[in-house]
C-alpha cells in the first residue's frame, strides 16, 4: 500500500500517467509473486467507460390543463439520463410525480408504489426525504 500511495504515483487518477505507473506495478508484483495472468495473457481486464455530459435547454417549459410553467435550469430544475445515447430529448411527456424517489423497504418507503411511469417522465424532488425537516434520523439524513 505504501508504494501504491506513494507520491511517485501522482494520484492514480484514471488515463493519468499515475493510473500509468501504478497499475504497472502492481502488475509487476503479480508477476514477481509467481501470479498468473488472466485471460489473454494479460494483468490487466479491459473496463469500458462511458461520460455522459448533460446539456439541458436552459429554460423548461410545461404545459397542461393549467397555465403554461416555465423553469430555468439550476435554479428550478436539475436533469440526468443514463441511456448512453449521443441525444437524449423529452417534449410532450407525461409528467408522474414520485415524491423522493426513494424505495427502501427497510424504512416502508416506496415513492413509486402504484405509479404507472411507463413512458413517462418521472419528477422527483432533490435530496432525501430525511433534509425536507431537518429530521437527522430518517434515511440518516444530513442536513
Amino acid at each position: 500500500m505504501q508504494a501504491v500511495s506513494s507520491d511517485e504515483m501522482l494520484g492514480r487518477k484514471p488515463f493519468t500517467l499515475g493510473e500509468q505507473r501504478s497499475t504497472q506495478y502492481l502488475a509487476d508484483e503479480f508477476k514477481r509473486l509467481g501470479l498468473q495472468p488472466g485471460p489473454g495473457g494479460s494483468y490487466f481486464q479491459p473496463v469500458p467507460l462511458v461520460e455522459i455530459t448533460g446539456t439541458p435547454a436552459p429554460t423548461l417549459h410545461i404545459k397542461g390543463k393549467g397555465q403554461p410553467l416555465s423553469f430555468q435550469y439550476k435554479t428550478d430544475f436539475v436533469t440526468f439520463t443514463q441511456r448512453e445515447q449521443p441525444q437524449v430529448s423529452v417534449s410532450n411527456s407525461a409528467l408522474v410525480f414520485a415524491g423522493y424517489g426513494v424505495v427502501a423497504p427497510e424504512y416502508g418507503w416506496d415513492d413509486y408504489a402504484g405509479l404507472d411511469v411507463k413512458g413517462k417522465t418521472v419528477v422527483v424532488l432533490v435530496n432525501d426525504p430525511g433534509n425536507a425537516g431537518n429530521d437527522t434520523t430518517l434515511f440518516k439524513a444530513r442536513p
